[in-house]
């Protein structure tokens, strides 16, 4: 039964809770690299905008409007290289993630790390592509409208969105399936028991959004109520907070995903 599978699923992650800070601690390396790949983009940027400096008047107003006419200057001079290089180090940031997480996350398995690898990247590949194609078909008109006019076609175009999230959701949902038994080696299991599968991914992918909507509902409700400035430094390290439980959480359902999965592996495809 599905429910017993779950209770030996958390049963076994429970031996493992090693591998949901491992999964912390690869996804901080991530957030660390990046942020410092940004900020020493800042900084090379910062120093060629000081070579566009401005006089001091004694006036504050004309000060504000001397130093935002130099940032339009600096823009219109850079914008090419800063959006590239905001481009390069996303980019950049992408792949690191994508290798960080199949080496640690390879680990739980004991997988492969080639298969975790590839098996993101089509997923992320997949996923994109769907999700241009359908914003394509779905919002064609706000291309050849301009800007000023596009609240008027959001009443037209609701229901499209709807769908897109409901098709987007749902592709999201297969690929999870598909992954998660290629990661396991448990490719079997897809025609041998695909409605447990499908049904135990669901469950655990239900819990954890739900969870996720949750939170994000507090911390939304929380900042929309700001007082202050102490009040807004109060959030941010809520809403820190809250992004490391989350983090701690999706790691220790998938955690539980595997394990599940290696259960039925070894009770339904090697006997």
């Amino acid at each position: 039964m599905l429910d017993e599978l779950l209770r030996e699923g958390f049963r076994l992650a429970h031996r493992q809770l090693r591998f949901v800070f491992l999964d912390l601690v690869w996804k901080a390396i991530w957030l660390a690299l990046t942020a410092a790949a940004l900020i020493l983009l800042a900084a090379w940027f910062g120093s060629s905008a000081q070579s566009i400096a401005g006089l001091d008047t004694g006036n504050r107003s004309v000060n504000t409007a001397v130093a935002f006419a130099l940032l339009r200057q600096f823009w219109s001079i850079y914008r090419a290289q800063v959006l590239g290089g905001v481009a390069t180090v996303l980019f950049a940031s992408l792949i690191i993630w994508f290798v960080l997480e199949a080496a640690f996350r390879a680990r739980v398995v004991s997988g492969s790390f080639s298969t975790f690898l590839i098996s993101n990247f089509l997923k992320t590949l997949c996923l994109m592509n769907a999700a241009l194609a359908l914003a394509a078909i779905a919002f064609a008109r706000y291309f050849v409208t301009p800007f000023a006019e596009w609240d008027q076609l959001w009443p037209d175009t609701r229901g499209a969105a709807v769908i897109l999230v409901v098709m987007l959701a749902a592709l999201g949902f297969l690929l999870t399936i598909i992954e998660t038994v290629v990661r396991g080696d448990a490719v079997d299991l897809l025609g041998r028991d695909l409605f447990r599968v499908a049904g135990l991914i669901g469950i655990l992918l239900l819990f954890e959004a739900t969870i996720s909507g949750l939170c994000a509902v507090i911390v939304g409700v929380g900042f929309l109520n700001i007082a202050g400035w102490r009040d807004a430094l109060l959030m941010l390290g809520i809403g820190a907070v809250v992004i490391v439980f989350m983090t701690l959480v999706h790691g220790y359902l998938l955690l539980v995903r595997f394990s599940a999965i290696g259960i039925m592996r070894r009770n339904v495809v090697e006997f």
